[in-house]
Formats: structure tokens, C-alpha cells, sequence
């Protein structure tokens, strides 16, 4: 009943605020929302940090329940409640449980400043997930369970579940086929939840289901695909900043797990950075930043922008995530060194290359890894399509040379028939230049099939230009500069 109360108290509030500004200035209040999101106004706070966050009319937006969630999950981003008696009076709220509840406030805020060097508190939802520095990106049917055991075993520290989309995870049927009550298990963690959603109701009501099997909630506003703007979320809710902010509130204040973000780069950096500050303020725990806009994909990717990401690591007081573009382990460690990130997302490169990031090079192990996997899959099912996938994957380059095994692959259907053409491919001989070579004497890298597929495309002119003597003198001859080379078109199907 009190924290009833407390909620209604901060709702006049805030309604009584927003009155005062359309009275003193219509048009500041009628602007788009995302001009309307907090500023932040320094002052010293426990860590070290200089944050406040403030209104556009200078009013303090301070929530009791905001601050009893902190207490229970604390975060670097702190609420600062206002010396304001005329609140407490109207609100009628008992002395005592004032006193209680600042008493709490100030006892959190004590155990925060006791940190470990670093410039995020022990206490803090950093450090219960270990702190990670390698993390697996979510994607569809791919970063399932025994896909994540596996990338764990070999140096990943954090693992994100395949976007479930929110609405459709609320019932019941659809939960049965894509979430497993081992998920979370003490080798699946650390571990977040990834959920599409453009209700905060929606989201809140599919967290639940998971917030006891997981470390976090991760909300994609990263996707750009036509699905995504098809459904309306993803990459397409990041100018609605109202929304945003209403999802990632509702979730931080009624779950019992720290609520977290996956972006991509809007077209400024003033605009990425006013996104990441509400995302922040809103209640968000951690931030994964894409460096790529919305309109980069397929064949127009092209580099991640690091520098973008930087901005935002810089403006920002909660853990920042790298994603995008990074093929080893060297380019992760160098992304974190140039951007000052908490650490990387990696997610193409380790579907072919789960060792990634403990720097196993592409090529080297990927039977062994194959058959690592398989053993999982005993441990862990899951659906046989997956397990074909991974295998395509990781297999790419062998798979290309013995085309038979692939065939015989795409026709298995169960795990143990999987098993026997791996089996059969172990004792072909490996051969690194071959048909689909990147380079001659360079392994196939199922990572740079789409830059492949492009190149023989254009060299082939209508023809099929996969001949290894046609692909192998055209590098030779060094002749042709993929970055200024003539967009062509594809062709398909092959001669």
C-alpha cells in the first residue's frame, strides 16, 4: 500500500511539472520527444561521476520506486532524491517510512563507493556478471544453447539468447518450442535475454517468464532487417525516444533482473549520444552499440565505425559493448583498446570460428570443433536444423573442396547421420586452396563469403567463375582492388 502510494504521489508530481511547463512555454513542451529526453547536470556523486538528471525546466524527476529498484540492483547511474518537504506533505507520506527509505538510499550509496579501482562499483550489475570482456551476439536459431556452452568453453564470457519477439513469447506454445528449462543453467551464464518488443507491457509480461533463468534483459533496438520495420521494432524504434523510454523504465522498476540495450549509430553523433544518455536515464544497465547505421547491411555493411562507438562509450557512465565488423581476437582487443569500450560482440565470426576469442585461427580446429559440438547437442538437444546450420558453418571451407560430404550434410536429418559425414571428412585431406578460396593458400572463411560471392560474380560476367584456375590467376595478377571495383550485379542462378 505504501509504495502504492509512493507511485501515485510521483505521478501527481510529475503531471503537476508537466502542467507548469506548457503554462510557461507551449512550444517547448509540444517539441518531439526525443528533444524532450533528460539532460544531465553535474554534481559529485559517490562514484566519482558527475550526474544528475534534470527536466528541461530545471524541475528534479526523482522516483522513490525508481530508487528501491536501485537498491536491489545497483548500477553506476544514480538517482538523486530532492530536498522538496512540500512533495513529502502533499504525497502524505508517514515520517518513518521516509526515514526508512532514505535510510536505505544512503546505505546502497555507501556500499557503492566502496569499489575495487575500477570506475563501476563492486556491487554493481558489472561485476555480478563477471565483467565481461568477450561477449556472443544474439542471432535467430544461432546462439541457442549448446552453441553458447560451446563458445564458453572457449573464451567467451558473456552469452546473449536468440531475439525472441515478445508478443509471441507470452504464450505459452511458442515458449515450449524456443525456451528450455535448462536454459541459464551454471554453464550458461552469464547470460541475457534478448526480446523485440514495442509495448512496455509486452516486455515486461515475456520477461517474467525468464527472469529467473537469466542474469539480465536485452532489448533489441538494433535490428535492421524489413521484418523489423515491417513489426516496428528493432533498429526502427530508435528515434521514439518516449517509447524507449517507457519500455526500458517499466522493465527496470518491476523486474528482478538489470535491463540492458543493443543499439546501432544514428546518423550524428550528437543524435547517438542523446539516444545512449536516455537509454541510460531511462534505467538501462549496460549498453551494446553496433557501429554501423540502420541502412548498413547486406552488400552496403561496409566497416564498423569506431570512433562512433567511442562517443558513446564516452558519454555514458554504464558499460559500453563493441559490436560489429571484428573477425579475431586481435581486432576485438583492438577495437577495446581504440574505443575505451568495457568490452566486444562478436557473432559471425564465432559461428564459424567458436574459438574466436581465445584467438584459435579460422581453419586450424574446425573439426575438432565441429565434433565438440555434437557432443553438446547430447548434453543439451536442440532442433536438428540448428545443428545442420552450425555445421554448414564451421565446415564452410572443407565442405566447398569435398562437395559430395556437403551434399550428404544437407541431406541428414538426424544428429547421428551428421556425425557420420564428419566422420567421412576427417579423412579427406585438407586442402586450403581450392574452389571458393579467398586467396590461393588462404582457408575458405565462411566470414567472407558475401565479399567472395561478390568478387567471382563480377569476374565471372555470367559465367561461373568458382574455377579455381580463373580465381587463383585473377589474385595472382593482382589486378583487382575490391574496394574500387564496379558494383555489379548478382546473378542468379549461376551458369
Amino acid at each position: 500500500a505504501a509504495a502504492h502510494s509512493l507511485r501515485r504521489c510521483a505521478s501527481l508530481r510529475s503531471r503537476r511539472v508537466e502542467d507548469a511547463a506548457e503554462e510557461s512555454d507551449p512550444k517547448q513542451y509540444s517539441r518531439d520527444t526525443a528533444d524532450r529526453c533528460f539532460d544531465t547536470s553535474p554534481i559529485e556523486s559517490s562514484l566519482g561521476q558527475k550526474q544528475l538528471l534534470s527536466n528541461r525546466n530545471g524541475s528534479v524527476a526523482w522516483s522513490l520506486t525508481s530508487s528501491l529498484c536501485l537498491a536491489d540492483r545497483a548500477d553506476t547511474t544514480e538517482l538523486h532524491r530532492p530536498a522538496d518537504p512540500e512533495y513529502d506533505i502533499e504525497c502524505g507520506m508517514p515520517d518513518e517510512t521516509q526515514e526508512e527509505e532514505q535510510s536505505l538510499h544512503n546505505e546502497r550509496l555507501a556500499d557503492d563507493s566502496r569499489d575495487d579501482g575500477d570506475h563501476f562499483p563492486k556491487s554493481s550489475f558489472w561485476d555480478r556478471i563477471g565483467r565481461p570482456r568477450y561477449a556472443l551476439a544474439p542471432m535467430i536459431d544461432q546462439s541457442e544453447l549448446p552453441f553458447r556452452v560451446l563458445c564458453r568453453r572457449h573464451g567467451c564470457n558473456l552469452g546473449v539468447t536468440p531475439m525472441f519477439h515478445a508478443r509471441h513469447f507470452c504464450e505459452r506454445s511458442y515458449r515450449d518450442v524456443n525456451w528450455t528449462p535448462r536454459e541459464g543453467e551454471p554453464e550458461d551464464r552469464a547470460l541475457l535475454v534478448q526480446f523485440a518488443a514495442n509495448d512496455a507491457q509486452t516486455l515486461l509480461q515475456a520477461a517474467k517468464h525468464v527472469q529467473a533463468q537469466c542474469d539480465g534483459i536485452d532489448i533489441n533496438l538494433g535490428c535492421p532487417q524489413k521484418i523489423a520495420k515491417r513489426g516496428r521494432f528493432g533498429a526502427f524504434l530508435l528515434e521514439d525516444h518516449a517509447l524507449l523510454r517507457d519500455m526500458v523504465g517499466t522493465a527496470r522498476n518491476h523486474l528482478d533482473v538489470p535491463v540492458t540495450c543493443k543499439i546501432r549509430l544514428l546518423w550524428s553523433d550528437d543524435q547517438t549520444v542523446a539516444l545512449a544518455r536516455m537509454l541510460q536515464d531511462a534505467g538501462a544497465s549496460m549498453i551494446t552499440v553496433h557501429g554501423r547505421t540502420r541502412e548498413q547491411k547486406g552488400r552496403d555493411t561496409g566497416p564498423a565505425d569506431w570512433k562512433g562507438i567511442e562517443r558513446v562509450k564516452a558519454a555514458v557512465s554504464v558499460p559500453v559493448i563493441a559490436n560489429g565488423g571484428m573477425e579475431n581476437k586481435a581486432q576485438a582487443d583492438a577495437c577495446i583498446a581504440s574505443t575505451g569500450c568495457d568490452g566486444v560482440m562478436m557473432g559471425e565470426a564465432a559461428l564459424e570460428n567458436p574459438a574466436v576469442f581465445e584467438g584459435v585461427r579460422t581453419g586450424d580446429r574446425q573439426e575438432d570443433l565441429a565434433e565438440e559440438y555434437l557432443g553438446i547437442v547430447e548434453t543439451y538437444p536442440t532442433e536438428a536444423r540448428n545443428v545442420k546450420q552450425h555445421l554448414f558453418n564451421m565446415l564452410y571451407g572443407h565442405l566447398q573442396v569435398h562437395t559430395d560430404l556437403r551434399r550428404a550434410l544437407h541431406l541428414a536429418r538426424n544428429v547421428d547421420q551428421m556425425k557420420q559425414v564428419l566422420a567421412e571428412l576427417r579423412e579427406r585431406p585438407r586442402i586450403r586452396t581450392e574452389t571458393h578460396c579467398n586467396k590461393p593458400g588462404e582457408y575458405t572463411a565462411w566470414y567472407h563469403r558475401h565479399r567472395w560471392e561478390y568478387w567471382k560474380h563480377a569476374q565471372a560476367q555470367g559465367k561461373n567463375g568458382c574455377k579455381r584456375e580463373a580465381a587463383v590467376k585473377s589474385w595472382s595478377d593482382a589486378q583487382h582492388d575490391e574496394a574500387e571495383a564496379e558494383p555489379a550485379p548478382w546473378i542468379e542462378p549461376l551458369a
